[in-house]
């Protein structure tokens, strides 16, 4: 269960990251790591 829940979340992250290379005004509180 805790697998699935993992790859939920890197999908969610992953289509943040996405979104943001596409739109560079938006802004995720996960990426502040990467794009600070």
């Amino acid at each position: 269960m805790s697998t699935l829940k993992n790859n939920i979340r890197f999908n969610k992250h992953t289509a943040a990251i996405m979104y943001s290379v596409q739109n560079p005004f938006y802004r995720d509180p996960e990426l502040l790591i990467l794009n600070p």
